[in-house]
């Protein structure tokens, strides 16, 4: 995924941000177990939300423990024990990269293809591990071909390509999951953070897409309405805010971190995107800021 699901950090407790800190460090070893040493460098802030919340959901219990990072040996840290939620989350991260570099690979020329070419054997041997830990690959394999086609297509609207992104996380959400209710929750609200990385990446990527020819929903368009966009940007994470809101948390730090990503950390993260889109923009036509 792209980074973009994370927390307004100022708004966050100290142990809160901690905790936060600690899921990724979690997720980091046990993906560096899992799936090998180089997968780890496709962590990102998404899949500590994707942990976080798949965990709330089930019941399932995080638990600390002591441990040291291999970028500050020095320096105890605390970090999340190994357990389904970050296991699953760590070995789907590694098939996501995969594929991603596959696409890029396929997508890219010069020294994007190069990047992809160099990477692809390590993410290749981190898929075949994740396999052996139960995950949707040929689902996902499925989808990214759908979205793949709907790209094809140059759509001057991101809500097909967005809907089929939302569908792969909601599928990654869902999978290994048997309560129907747990389910329905998952999906609803991985389904709206899918939607709203697809638009929020296709802006942070419009003048990139444009000098390079490449697919992007919004760059055919004469004037760029960003209002729009960020309205449309807060509806579509409506369904995971309303989701929620309903759950019964067990543990009030685990539920102050995921409002605030999604509530806070989402409309940061827009606010900078569509910031940066406009001065380049600007750039590119020759306005002076």
């Amino acid at each position: 995924m792209f980074g973009y699901v994370k927390p307004f950090v100022p708004d966050l407790k100290v142990r809160q941000n901690e905790l936060y800190k600690a899921v990724y460090c979690g997720l980091c070893k046990r993906q560096k177990k899992l799936t090998g040493f180089f997968s780890a460098f496709s962590l990102s802030y998404d899949f500590v939300f994707l942990a976080l919340v798949r965990s709330v959901v089930t019941g399932e219990r995080f638990s600390l423990t002591d441990g040291r990072c291999a970028y500050n040996p020095i320096k105890k840290k605390k970090v999340i024990d190994a357990c389904c939620s970050i296991d699953y989350t760590a070995c789907v991260a590694s098939v996501l990269t995969y594929y991603k570099l596959l696409d890029d690979f396929h997508d890219s020329r010069g020294l994007g293809k190069a990047r992809s070419m160099l990477l692809l054997p390590f993410f290749s041997a981190a898929r075949k591990k994740a396999l052996a830990h139960n995950v949707p690959d040929g689902e996902i394999r499925v989808l990214l071909d759908r979205l793949s086609e709907a790209e094809k297509e140059n759509l001057k609207s991101p809500d097909v390509p967005a809907e089929i992104f939302g569908e792969i996380l909601s599928v990654i959400a869902v999978f290994g999951i048997d309560d129907d209710l747990q389910k329905y929750v998952l999906a609803e609200i991985f389904k709206s953070i899918g939607k709203w990385i697809y638009i929020v990446d296709a802006v942070d990527d419009l003048c990139h897409d444009i000098k390079k020819g490449n697919y992007n929903p919004f760059k055919e368009e004469n004037e760029i309405d960003f209002s729009i966009i960020k309205n449309t940007l807060q509806m579509t994470l409506t369904p995971a805010d309303a989701c929620i809101n309903k759950i019964r948390f067990s543990d009030e730090d685990i539920s102050q971190i995921i409002k605030n990503i999604v509530l806070l950390g989402t409309f940061d993260v827009e606010e900078k995107v569509i910031a940066k889109a406009k001065t380049e923009l600007n750039k590119m036509k020759g306005i002076k800021q």
